[in-house]
């Protein structure tokens, strides 16, 4: 490869390191094209990138982005994930499901989240978290639940005495005829 090619390369990788907000690393090896087109196509369904480049380049634009812990995920095969925006989970759970569903062996070495490294460990569960929508229902649910029941508690005598009132009232019209 040119060496303007590789600059331009590394230069790609530098701002797309910049503007993704999770990168998640595997080892690809044992991946027919097929099989890493299908990967591709499901990780792009959900505006992740997939890049498979050298590691030297890749570590070149690590440390171009400031991002000098992602380089020891940078050793042998890799694949790098690229989320963008809030759902910062869904390349790992592409990863994750897609090495679930094909039975293949995809090796997900470790992450890159808020200038912060990942373990495998760290990946897999936040493949586990929930999309951003059902998080927020979910604090939204549990933000309501107090004050729904202090509105059934004080909603409580006021129903009694409605039901009280009620009965008097049709006793006293029982009561005239």
């Amino acid at each position: 490869m040119a060496k303007e090619k590789k600059v331009e390369l590394v230069d790609q990788i530098t701002d797309i390191l910049k503007e993704c907000s999770v990168i998640v690393a595997a080892d690809y090896r044992g991946l027919s094209v097929d099989e890493m087109n299908t990967l591709r196509r499901q990780l792009s369904s959900k505006d992740v990138k997939l890049r498979v480049v050298k590691n030297t380049l890749a570590r070149f634009a690590a440390e171009k982005a400031g991002m000098e812990e992602l380089k020891p995920l940078l050793t042998g095969p890799t694949a790098l994930a690229f989320g963008f925006g809030d759902n910062i989970a869904d390349p790992a759970k592409v990863l994750i499901e897609y090495r679930k569903s094909t039975k293949l062996e995809i090796d997900i070495k470790g992450g890159f989240l808020d200038n912060k490294m990942l373990s495998r460990e760290q990946v897999t569960t936040l493949s586990k978290l929930p999309a951003k929508e059902v998080l927020i229902a979910t604090l939204l649910g549990t933000l309501q639940r107090p004050i729904a029941s202090l509105l059934s508690i004080m909603n409580g005598p006021l129903q009694a005495l409605s039901r009280v009132l009620q009965a008097r009232a049709g006793q006293l019209e029982g009561g005239s005829n």
